[in-house]
C-alpha cells in the first residue's frame, strides 16, 4: 500500500508547475505515466488524462446549456465551467478552472431540492484532471447530480464538495489550505476506491495571529457537516484516507439523517489517541464495516 500521505500525491505543487498548468501548456498532463489499470489506492499520476493524449484548447462556451454535449480531449480555461442541461460528458481533458453543476440548498429558509437524490445525472467527467488556482474560493467540482471517474480533482482549499446525488470513483481528490478538507459530502452521495485527502499547510494562519495553525489547516480528509441541510444516505466504500497526526481522517459535526456506511475503508495510522473519525454517530442506521489500518489492523472510530 506506501501508506503515508507523501506517497500519496504531490506535496505542496511547485509554483512553476502551477502556471503551466493554469496557462494549459504543462506537458505533464499529456507525458506523465497514467496507468489505465486500476491502481488502488490512486495516485495524483494513476488517473486524470490518459498519456499520450493530445489536447486542444477548447473555444466553446463556460455555460453548457445543450444536454447530451460532450467535450472530449481539450483543455477548457474556464472558471467557472458551468453545466446547465443534462447528460453532459467531459472526456480525457483539462480544466483550469472549476465546476459548477446543480443545487445547493438554502438554510435560511431551510430549502431542500431532490431530497431523494434521483434527478439526473447533470454532468459525467472522466479521466480527466480539475485543477482550481490555490486562491480560489471555489472547489474544482460542487454542487450535485454529478459523476466522477478516474480523475484528479485538486488545487484549492478542498478537492470537491457533494451536495446531494454524486458520485465519484477510482480518483485522487486533494485539498490544500486554510480552513481546507479533502472533500465535503452532505446526502445522497457514493464514494468508492478514491484516494481523499487534506494535505497540511505548514504554513496556514486562519485566525491571523502569527503563530501557524495547529492543525495545519485541515479539518478532515472527508467532512459530514450538519450545515446546509442535515447528512443521509451517504456510501464511503474501499476508499484510502491517508494519515495525519493533526486531525482526524473524517469529521462529522452536528445530527445526521442516519444510512451513512463506512466499509471497507483504509486508513493511514494516526498518532496515538487520534480518533478515525471524529464525532461518528453510531447509530443502528449507520454502519461501521471491514475498516482497516494500512498495517492491517481493525479501524475503529
Amino acid at each position: 500500500l506506501g501508506a503515508t500521505a507523501a506517497q500519496a500525491g504531490p506535496v505542496g505543487a511547485t509554483a512553476a508547475r502551477d502556471a503551466a498548468v493554469r496557462s494549459g501548456t504543462d506537458a505533464s498532463t499529456a507525458d506523465a505515466p497514467r496507468a489505465r489499470a486500476r491502481t488502488w489506492p490512486p495516485t495524483a499520476e494513476s488517473v486524470g488524462v490518459p498519456k499520450g493524449t493530445t489536447l486542444s484548447t477548447y473555444k466553446g462556451s463556460c455555460t453548457i446549456t445543450k444536454s447530451g454535449k460532450v467535450i472530449r480531449n481539450k483543455i477548457l480555461n474556464c472558471a467557472p465551467l458551468t453545466i446547465k442541461a443534462k447528460g453532459v460528458r467531459v472526456e480525457s481533458s483539462l480544466i483550469n478552472g472549476f465546476v459548477m453543476v446543480g443545487t445547493q440548498d438554502g438554510f435560511d429558509p431551510v430549502q431542500v431540492s431532490d431530497p431523494e437524490g434521483d434527478d439526473p445525472i447533470r454532468v459525467t467527467i472522466v479521466d480527466s484532471e480539475i485543477h482550481t488556482a490555490a486562491d480560489s474560493d471555489f472547489r474544482p467540482i460542487s454542487a450535485s447530480h454529478y459523476v466522477v471517474k478516474r480523475s484528479y480533482l485538486h488545487g484549492s482549499f478542498s478537492g470537491g464538495e457533494c451536495h446531494n446525488a454524486c458520485t465519484i470513483k477510482w480518483s485522487f481528490v486533494q485539498g490544500y489550505g486554510e480552513h481546507s478538507s479533502g472533500l465535503r459530502i452532505l446526502r445522497n452521495g457514493t464514494l468508492k476506491h478514491n484516494t481523499i485527502w487534506c494535505e497540511l499547510d505548514p504554513d496556514a494562519d486562519e485566525d491571523n495571529d502569527g503563530v501557524p495553525d495547529v492543525g495545519g489547516g485541515c479539518s478532515g480528509n472527508l467532512v459530514m457537516y450538519e450545515e446546509f441541510g442535515m447528512p443521509h444516505h451517504n456510501l464511503l466504500k474501499h476508499n484510502y484516507f491517508p494519515a495525519d497526526p493533526l486531525y482526524s481522517s473524517l469529521k462529522f459535526n452536528g445530527a445526521d439523517g442516519g444510512h451513512i456506511r463506512v466499509i471497507d475503508n483504509v486508513f493511514g495510522l494516526p498518532w496515538e489517541g487520534k480518533h478515525v473519525a471524529d464525532d461518528w454517530d453510531a447509530k443502528s442506521s449507520n454502519t461501521w464495516s471491514g475498516n482497516t489500518f494500512s498495517d492491517g489492523r481493525t479501524a475503529l472510530p
